[in-house]
């Protein structure tokens, strides 16, 4: 249920950042904002299991060798965050010409608290 309202937030957080695009263009890319929205509150669950427990694993060969693998959290968040960041390249693309480089800044700048 948490999730649930993580992903809401995070879907009217997207809403405003975009409320710019044209009404016409708006019901064709509430989609994006819902999938980005639920992207972005698994990328940042992801990444707390990262942060906590690391990228790599050891683990050990059927020889007995010590080896590091990627662990599979890793894994999913590198693909999810390349999905991501196509589906926020779309809506960028989708705002007007002038508004399409301050908005994206924007993001950017969220990104970096």
């Amino acid at each position: 249920m948490a999730k649930l309202a993580e992903e809401e937030k995070e879907y009217k957080r997207l809403s405003e950042l975009y409320q710019d695009i044209p009404e016409n263009k708006r019901k064709l890319v509430d989609g994006l904002l819902v999938e980005a929205a639920r992207l972005k509150v698994s990328l940042d669950e992801l990444y707390l299991d990262i942060k906590q427990n690391g990228r790599m694993e050891e683990y050990t060969n059927t020889r007995g060798d010590s080896l590091m693998k990627e662990r599979e959290a890793s894994r999913i968040h590198t693909a999810l965050d390349r999905s991501y960041q196509t589906i926020i390249k779309q809506l960028n693309d989708n705002l007007p010409a002038k508004e399409s480089n301050k908005k994206g800044f924007a993001l950017l700048d969220e990104d970096d608290d």
